[in-house]
């Protein structure tokens, strides 16, 4: 059953896949207990640069494939192959597939040691973590600098809807999106949460272990964003939680912060964009 009040006094905006369109109607039963069917949700435009679903980073970095080819993942993969009994080492691809096979059993069924995940070490799953920090964080991180050029347009998004309400002017009570791993990293990189001070390659993942990049706490199953406007007394403050976590703004040492003063972070990063593009 649709309630057709909820949807105008929010806007849900979904991607196109079936996924996204499931967990949009379940977030919304659970939290608001409203029933929306899935053919009342406002689809993204593939070509929105907010979203830019076509416009992905496909290529492979020379960091990676090093990264691949090198001694951590060499070492991850004889010690599976030895913890297995096995004579000939197994390839990559394989041991990728029982790494998949471990995380997706142990996300789903939290209580459950899956066999998979028995032939790794702390050690190995240390190695495999990096290699996805690795590989997200130049295909939707800090490591490319188009990726943070197109963080500027779902930022700019944020604080026009922000400022409407600021400004007690029209407007929803709420905006929900639900996309994908491009769509999280994306607004992450774009509030600068998350930024390590030295690039992560192929050579630094011993020194690297303490980096704030890390895939597994910034985008794991079902991750989310929120964006939190709050009216204290004469002053309006925002906070944002990275999976319900509240996020700490470093410039100015606080969680729950004044929009003036975020705003204008905000825009400060927004005016430096615009000075490299253009």
């Amino acid at each position: 059953m649709c309630h057709p009040l909820f949807l105008f006094q929010n806007r849900v905006i979904v991607s196109q896949e079936s996924r996204c369109k499931e967990s949009a109607s379940i977030f919304l039963k659970e939290a608001f207990q409203t029933d929306i069917d899935e053919i009342n949700l406002e689809k993204m435009n593939l070509n929105d640069p907010r979203f830019y679903l076509n416009d992905q980073i496909k290529t492979v970095t020379d960091f990676e494939k090093n990264f691949l080819n090198g001694p951590e993942i060499n070492k991850m993969i004889d010690n599976v192959t030895r913890i297995l009994g096995l004579d000939n080492p197994l390839d990559f691809k394989t041991v990728n597939a029982m790494h998949d096979s471990c995380r997706h059993r142990k996300a789903r069924y939290i209580n459950y040691d899956s066999p998979w995940c028995a032939v790794f070490t702390d050690d190995d799953l240390k190695v495999f973590e990096y290699y996805y920090d690795l590989k997200y964080y130049y295909s939707h991180g800090y490591g490319n600098v188009n990726n943070v050029k197109q963080s500027m347009a779902i930022i700019q998004d944020l604080i026009q809807n922000f400022e409407d309400k600021y400004q007690n002017k029209s407007g929803p009570k709420g905006v929900f999106y639900f996309g994908h791993t491009n769509n999280v990293l994306n607004v992450i990189v774009g509030l600068g949460y998350a930024k390590d001070t030295i690039h992560l390659t192929d050579t630094n993942f011993a020194s690297m272990k303490d980096r704030k990049w890390r895939t597994s706490y910034l985008d794991p199953f079902s991750s989310n964003i929120r964006a939190v406007l709050y009216k204290c007394e004469n002053e309006v403050k925002v906070t944002f939680f990275i999976n319900d976590a509240p996020m700490y703004v470093e410039q100015y040492d606080c969680i729950l912060c004044s929009w003036d003063s975020i705003k204008q972070l905000l825009d400060s990063q927004y005016d430096q964009l615009i000075h490299i593009y253009n």
